[in-house]
């Protein structure tokens, strides 16, 4: 009878167990759905943005340098936007490649550091052959490229951080994502802003110059934005 009563006992005990045990599995998954869903929901918005923003270019590009009204833009100037367009818009991967130095009368503006109380963005790219093999890569070190970007009321500093890897045979590093100015400074979105308060706002450079610098304590050239 005592061993009975003993084996019931312990066979209560298990249920509960793997009730309990279940529940929490429940609750486990319940928890992952709804991270996914929130991840799902965020990537669309950000889907929906990036969308809006070309749409909102090209409808720039069209009022503004579609027709014979701006007869005072440089048509070079429009040729490069178009180019960097299509580039982001279906960027191939290629090697990075030393530009030649460009041959200009006039001298290149000194490039000043940017602020230390800008919010920093780290992206980190990885070259394609350490991703897919990454035993028997060896990190050499990285190259940091500063980008100055905007977000909507907000200057942010973008890194791109590029590790370097060897192995027996050679050195690799992630190409730079394709860029509207090669080697600039300012990101897509900023020169959108600029461009849009110049010719939208009716903002001239130098008044976005003085705003930028009182609002944001961000000192920004005309020679760094303008192509």
């Amino acid at each position: 009878m005592n061993i009975l009563w003993a084996r019931l006992i312990w066979q209560r005990t298990m249920d509960t167990t793997l009730t309990n045990e279940l529940s929490a599995l429940r609750e486990l998954v319940s928890t992952l759905q709804g991270a996914l869903q929130t991840t799902k929901s965020l990537t669309e918005s950000l889907q929906v943005e990036n969308k809006l923003l070309r749409q909102k270019l090209e409808l720039f590009l069209k009022r503004y340098f579609g027709g014979t009204k701006n007869e005072g833009l440089d048509p070079k100037q429009l040729e490069l936007w178009l180019a960097g367009l299509e580039a982001m818009i279906a960027p191939a991967p290629v090697a990075e490649k030393s530009a030649p130095a460009r041959s200009t009368a006039t001298a290149k503006a000194v490039r000043q550091p940017l602020p230390a109380h800008l919010a920093t963005e780290r992206v980190v790219l990885e070259p394609e052959e350490v991703k897919q093999q990454p035993a028997g890569w060896r990190k050499l070190g990285e190259e940091v490229t500063e980008e100055l970007d905007w977000k909507p009321a907000q200057f942010i500093k973008r890194l791109y951080i590029r590790p370097k890897y060897a192995n027996a045979e050679r050195i690799v590093i992630a190409p730079l994502p394709a860029r509207l100015i090669e080697k600039g400074l300012p990101g897509a979105a900023l020169l959108a802003q600029v461009m849009i308060s110049k010719y939208e706002d009716h903002l001239p450079l130098y008044r976005q110059e003085k705003i930028y610098d009182q609002r944001h304590g961000v000192k920004l050239s005309r020679q760094t934005v303008v192509p």
